[in-house]
């Protein structure tokens, strides 16, 4: 069996992942509530918040998934594949509102960016598959979903934290 569907190769990858997403969590979730009145008046910025937020908790739960000692490829391939089925429907559902939200002029635009987000998503399944049938690049799925996810978060809180503006004073 290769690096790609030995669960135990990637413990030190993880534990990294793991940390610097708990780490930045709970960073962005004080600078959300410090700036919570521009979170909370726009769709967009809500959404951004809860983009970053979301990213960065399921980055912790798939380093945690991951790390679980003494698990077989296709056990943990399949937590992958229902971790995917969850964060995705859960995506969906929390697009579909967000593009409600939106003045109709917005939401092809925001649908679009979108879909780099969900491309993340759906490598999350992708490398679930890949360890219950042994082929398509298994764990390596991961570091693309962790990149993704990493960026796409940090890109999320800088423009709600610095390119939105300030809130009107109470």
């Amino acid at each position: 069996m290769g690096r790609a569907y030995d669960p135990a190769a990637w413990q030190t990858f993880f534990e990294t992942v793991v940390a610097a997403a708990a780490a930045l969590l709970g960073l962005l979730f004080v600078a959300a509530s410090v700036r919570v009145a521009v979170v909370t008046d726009s769709p967009r910025h809500r959404a951004r918040a809860r983009e970053a937020l979301g990213q960065l908790l399921v980055l912790v739960i798939l380093g945690v998934v991951v790390l679980v000692p003494g698990q077989s490829r296709h056990a943990l391939g399949a937590e992958l594949l229902v971790l995917a089925g969850v964060v995705g429907a859960v995506t969906v559902r929390l697009q579909t509102n967000t593009l409600r939200r939106l003045p109709p002029e917005l939401r092809r635009r925001w649908l679009l960016r979108d879909m780099t987000y969900n491309v993340g998503v759906v490598s999350i399944a992708i490398a679930g598959l890949g360890l219950v049938v042994d082929s398509l690049g298994g764990l390596y799925w991961l570091v693309f979903t962790t990149l993704v996810f990493f960026v796409w978060s940090s890109l999320q809180a800088w423009s709600l934290l610095i390119e939105a503006p300030p809130a009107p004073p109470g």
